[in-house]
Order: C-alpha cells, then sequence, then structure tokens
C-alpha cells in the first residue's frame, strides 16, 4: 500500500488489531456469564495473558 509509511509491514498492524478485538470480545461476553477480568497483560512475546474470575454468591446450607 502506497500510503502506509510506517518502519513495520500492514499484516502486522492488522494483527494486532485483530488480537485486541478479541481480547475484547472474549471479555464482553465472558462478563455476560458472570466473569470478570483481574488481568490484561502484554507479554514480551507479543501474546497477552487474560485472567477472569467468577464467584458463586449462591447460599450453602449444610445440614450438620
Amino acid at each position: 500500500m502506497s500510503f502506509w509509511e510506517q518502519p513495520y509491514p500492514i499484516e502486522s498492524f492488522i494483527d494486532k488489531i485483530a488480537q485486541q478485538y478479541a481480547g475484547e470480545v472474549i471479555i464482553g461476553e465472558s462478563q455476560k456469564i458472570g466473569f470478570q477480568p483481574i488481568k490484561y497483560q502484554q507479554n514480551n512475546d507479543g501474546s497477552n495473558t487474560l485472567i477472569l474470575e467468577r464467584w458463586n454468591n449462591e447460599k450453602v446450607i449444610e445440614n450438620v
């Protein structure tokens, strides 16, 4: 592409956008089923680590 005057290939840019979009979709969909994002980390190798948690709020009744 003639307008792309960046020092890195456009494919790298598109891959980064796709990776960010995937992370947002995972967070959004997991929140729908009760998960909350705890940590979103970009790693040195270019990958991302996403930690989610979900607490069980149901009361447990035990007969002792």
